[in-house]
């Protein structure tokens, strides 16, 4: 699955401010697609969307 490596760090959603708001970070993989994560659980699953 070299297609799905993650190639960016992940980014925090620009809506996500303050305290306890529930929030998505970004990262882009090697096919030009994204990787999404719960900010809140960075060790929970992943989810990939192609290019």
């Amino acid at each position: 699955m070299e297609r799905q490596q993650i190639i960016t760090e992940f980014k925090k959603s620009s809506a996500s401010q303050g305290g306890q708001q529930e929030c998505v970070e970004v990262a882009h993989t090697a096919d030009g697609g994204r990787v999404v994560r719960d900010s809140k659980d960075p060790a929970g699953g992943l989810q990939f969307y192609g290019p």
